[in-house]
């Protein structure tokens, strides 16, 4: 979870254990991000996320979903991780050889280049 919902919610002391509640639901508390901030003036820090297998459950599927996964040690690491990710969901999809991805797989290049694409039209 974002320091957002440990600040308001949680309050003081040691968050690792307590209980929360996301739409009635009472998940326990494993784990709190890196403090982020705002971007744009939208806090990076209010977010819980629960296991995949449980959102399903509770929310049943829902299309489009979006999964976020951080690879650590580099671009190359990085590049590994998007291969296993695209081969994970064309097998979980059904897609056949040489058929084009019906999903769409995101990284840090993709906003840099709208972020570069958006500040252009300010700078010309």
């Amino acid at each position: 979870m974002g320091y957002d919902i440990v600040d308001n919610i949680l309050g003081d002391g040691d968050p690792l254990g307590k209980e929360i509640r996301v739409d009635g639901v009472p998940y326990t508390v494993v784990g709190v991000g890196d403090r982020q901030g705002k971007t744009l003036g939208q806090s990076q820090d209010n977010w819980v996320a629960v296991p995949i297998i449980t959102y399903m459950q509770t929310y049943g599927h829902v299309d489009p979903m979006g999964i976020y996964v951080r690879a650590s040690g580099g671009a190359e690491s990085m590049v590994r991780a998007e291969d296993v990710v695209r081969v994970i969901m064309r097998a979980r999809r059904h897609n056949a050889p040489g058929q084009p991805d019906d999903f769409e797989i995101q990284t840090n290049d993709t906003f840099m280049d709208i972020y570069k694409q958006f500040s252009a039209m300010f700078l010309t």
